[in-house]
């Protein structure tokens, strides 16, 4: 079943949560005073955070921590005090960086998502397949796969993803995600990738976009070459058959 692509806000205050509720987010993600990698930035405090939740559900909206730090052997016992916070006051997800807080949250507050934070470095298949063993329900990808050319893998079993990347991009990946019905997006420059996992790609170059399809359909020597600024060869592989592409330069070596 198709999930409609969830519009998620930052907020570090009130001012910011009822601008996110008023302009349609579906969601918003903040950090408290613990466990958050901006603590330098403006946050709520524990003591708000029942009220919030209040305010955010009564909107039909959900709210997510960041708990995006490493967790060290000496605050195991305030990272476990904090995740029954999040479990009372009925937090939808936290976000989270460290594997073993990933394990920890589903004991003590199995009520609340565990979503992985890109400080996790998720880039692979691989990656989120172990991430779902541990529990993860959602991934944000690192910020090192954010490249000129984006693919979307529509039907990846193994998470709900995230899209971190620039606003222009992300809106239009939205765009067509709502079109095709998609419910998971990634950004990767690894275009045999894409052909092998992808049920629909889209090619980008420096924000624009170049084409949107099905991969026998867009990755193509016409396309690809635009992309790219050199000739490509599209063949299949031997063994396994996936569409392969090759730049010249590359296949003369």
């Amino acid at each position: 079943m198709a999930v409609k692509p969830e519009l998620l806000a930052p907020a570090g205050d009130w001012e910011c949560a009822r601008a996110a509720a008023a302009n349609g987010a579906d969601a918003i993600y903040f950090g408290l005073s613990k466990f958050n990698a901006r603590l330098r930035a403006t946050n709520f405090t524990e003591e708000d955070l029942p009220r919030l939740m209040d305010y955010l559900h009564a909107r039909g909206m959900r709210g997510y921590v960041t708990f995006n730090t490493l967790i060290f052997t000496d605050e195991l016992a305030a990272a476990e005090a904090q995740l029954r916070l999040l479990q009372e006051s009925r937090v939808d997800a936290a976000i989270v960086q460290d594997l073993g807080l990933a394990r920890l949250a589903h004991v003590v507050a199995p009520d609340v998502e565990v979503h992985a934070s890109t400080q996790m470095t998720l880039t692979s298949p691989e990656g989120l397949r172990f991430a779902k063993r541990l529990g993860v329900e959602r991934a944000v990808l690192a910020r090192a796969l954010a490249t000129e050319a984006a693919h979307l893998l529509l039907d990846e079993p193994t998470a709900n993803l995230d899209l971190a990347h620039q606003a222009a991009i992300l809106a239009l990946v939205r765009s067509r995600c709502d079109r095709r019905g998609a419910s998971a997006a990634v950004v990767t420059h690894d275009i045999n990738l894409a052909a092998e996992f992808s049920d629909f790609v889209l090619l980008m170059k420096q924000g624009r976009s170049i084409a949107f399809g099905r991969p026998a359909e867009v990755l193509t020597p016409e396309c690809l070459g635009e992309v790219f600024g050199v000739r490509v060869l599209v063949d299949a592989h031997p063994l396994t058959g996936v569409p392969r592409i090759t730049p010249v330069h590359e296949a003369r070596r």
